[in-house]
């Protein structure tokens, strides 16, 4: 029986392979050896929920630029690191579809927010 969780993750995960198809993430491996960067799903997340995901989503698409600005705080709360440079993330719409792979293009702390700035990879 498959339930939900697991059908979204099913979807998650094509979505990335389909990505990674797409940026040519895997082609690089033929030089280097296999990559845990392509080999590994990045997380997935969205901004929010329902209408506010997807304004987020229709924002990444439309400028294929975006920032998210979370308190330090935040991050200390949950015991999470701060975004790093570099770093995939799949965004998720308000029904929890996988819509944008988007990559951490800087990260500063602005008095007490980490502001993340994202350059889209990849839509669907």
């Amino acid at each position: 029986m498959t339930t939900d969780q697991d059908a979204a993750d099913e979807a998650v995960n094509a979505f990335w392979n389909e990505a990674k198809r797409r940026i040519h993430l895997e082609e690089i491996s033929v030089y280097t050896g296999p990559s845990p960067l392509a080999a590994v799903p990045p997380p997935a997340w969205s901004w929010g929920e329902g209408a506010d995901a997807d304004a987020f989503v229709d924002d990444l698409l439309a400028h294929r630029l975006g920032e998210t600005r979370v308190a330090v705080a935040d991050y200390e709360a949950v015991g999470e690191q701060h975004p790093e440079p570099g770093s995939l993330s799949i965004v998720l719409d308000g029904a929890g579809r996988a819509r944008v792979l988007v990559v951490t293009s800087d990260v500063t702390v602005d008095g007490t927010d980490v502001v993340q700035a994202l350059k889209v990879l990849y839509t669907t």
